[in-house]
């Protein structure tokens, strides 16, 4: 996104085609996934800080053109760095770790999800935080131990980055998310989904259904094929599903949280072995996935002293009575009494 005067403009090449000519731009350097560096590009081609209101502008704009390069290069060679440098500093993820400027560094505290929710100047002195709701929007403020409102401390461009992933770009209060914007008002991406129905979600305009296990930076995670098993243990009932420990039903009735076990090309007697019921219920991964549910290995560990490391994976997105269809009728664990749990 770029803004030129007073008006937002949305550009896209098409077959090498320009479709608009440009004067002043904000220019980000990126590596990869990594912004690192931004700074304003006037008529001139002459770079210099842009400030509005008392703040700076967020706008992104990946460089690939000729000039962009050189720069790159001038600054690896330690030239004079352009005006208004910010430099975003990561380690190997998608969690900024601190914000140096040409005045100060600010070290960022993430939670565990890689949110930034504070940062920190030299002295030590909170600068900026803020809190997000489930959908990624900025709470109006936070409570204190008494339960008073408290009023969040910095703007909200001080740290632009919000879920892992997310920039938030202040002009039009989106989240500018590598292949689309996410808009946090209403929960939804403003573009369908690049990969379309291959990424399982009914909605092609929705955010991931679990933010909380549905990250898979490094693509290191097993895909299952449809003839693949999945076994929950026990006689899986309509209630007992309901019931589950860590289960969450929605208003809609579908079921979070469903406890299984599958694997790659696993067999039943080996997804069986941690239950010591007689009973499981087996289900292909093609079938839920057919009902509309998702499975998500998490790999757990199923024992306390970690020697037995579990095929852990959780089923989203059923209903009660639909994973009761699936998972029925139960069949005998094959496993020996012995033999089984961890």
């Amino acid at each position: 996104m770029e803004k030129v005067k007073n008006q937002s403009l949305y550009a896209e090449e098409s077959c090498e085609q320009k479709t608009h000519q440009y004067k002043n731009v904000i220019r980000f350097l990126w590596s990869g996934n990594t912004l690192l560096h931004e700074w304003e590009v006037g008529e001139e081609g002459k770079r210099k800080l842009r400030e509005r209101a008392g703040e700076k502008a967020d706008y992104l704009l990946k460089i690939e053109d000729k000039a962009d390069q050189k720069a790159r290069a001038e600054a690896e060679k330690g030239s004079e760095p352009p005006n208004g440098l910010i430099t975003w500093v990561f380690q190997g993820d998608f969690i900024p770790r601190a914000k140096l400027t040409e005045e100060d560094t600010y070290s960022i505290i993430s939670d565990y999800l890689g949110t930034p929710v504070e940062a920190y100047d030299e002295e030590g002195k909170k600068v900026w935080e803020r809190e997000l709701d489930i959908y990624g929007r900025v709470k109006d403020g936070l409570k204190d131990k008494y339960g008073r409102s408290t009023v969040f401390v910095g703007e909200d461009g001080f740290i632009p980055f919000r879920y892992q992933g997310q920039y938030h770009d202040l002009s039009s209060g989106l989240y500018y998310n590598h292949f689309r914007y996410y808009d946090p008002e209403i929960g939804q991406y403003t573009q369908q989904d690049p990969i379309g129905l291959y990424g399982n979600n009914p909605t092609s305009y929705g955010y991931v259904h679990n933010p909380n296990s549905w990250i898979d930076p490094f693509g290191l995670h097993e895909i299952l094929k449809d003839i693949d098993i999945v076994v929950r243990g026990g006689q899986c009932s309509s209630a007992s599903f309901i019931n589950g420990s860590g289960v969450v039903q929605d208003a809609l009735g579908k079921l979070s949280g469903i406890s299984t076990q599958a694997s790659s090309g696993a067999g039943l007697a080996e997804l069986a072995q941690v239950y010591q019921h007689n009973q499981v219920g087996v289900a292909t991964v093609g079938a839920i996935e057919k009902a509309g549910g998702t499975i998500t290995l998490d790999g757990k560990l199923n024992s306390t002293n970690g020697t037995m490391m579990a095929n852990h994976a959780t089923v989203d997105g059923l209903t009660a009575q639909q994973a009761e269809d699936l998972f029925t009728p139960t069949q005998k664990n094959p496993v020996p009494k012995e033999l089984r749990g961890c």
